[in-house]
């Protein structure tokens, strides 16, 4: 008989593992957009890694298809030949082995397709809602007019007092 003390700092340590592994994978996500035939939408897959036994990107920061045998077989039979899309060049690019190795970071967005599926339903609004400037904010922009217009605010404040 194991002595429950044993059984308690053993879980205790599974505990401390199994948490330690899903903060990780909560800081590694990828999503990747497939399409598998001709005007079709893609199947949309948000995969984590982690040092986990059931990481989906078990070489995190790499990933390939050649890694995730569950990965291949869920998005469809005989990817022998893939291509994916390189957004900063807006070019397709074939890739002819599973083992092709993508160094991706925690929000990246992989767009693949099967060889030889031309036509990928809903990328371009994909792209342009990734692109647009107003969904994602930024703060660091025209900085020196909003430090210039609050000052004016603040010193209308100081001399006429505060709004009633």
């Amino acid at each position: 008989m194991v002595p429950t003390s044993t059984v308690g700092s053993q879980l205790s340590r599974w505990r401390k593992t199994s948490t330690a592994a899903d903060e990780l994978a909560i800081k590694r996500t990828v999503d990747v957009m497939w399409w598998d035939k001709d005007c079709q939408p893609p199947v949309i897959l948000s995969l984590q890694g982690s040092d986990g036994p059931e990481s989906d990107i078990p070489t995190w920061p790499h990933f390939s298809l050649a890694d995730s045998p569950d990965l291949q077989s869920m998005l469809s039979e005989n990817i022998t030949t893939f291509e994916y899309f390189n957004i900063s060049s807006r070019l397709w690019k074939a890739v002819t082995r599973l083992a092709y190795k993508f160094h991706v970071k925690n929000g990246d967005r992989l767009f693949l397709r099967r060889h030889g599926v031309l036509e990928c339903a809903g990328i371009d609004e994909i792209i342009s809602r990734l692109e647009d400037p107003a969904a994602k904010p930024h703060l660091f922009l025209k900085m020196k007019q909003e430090r210039k217009a609050i000052k004016s605010s603040l010193a209308h404040i100081k001399t006429h007092g505060p709004p009633l």
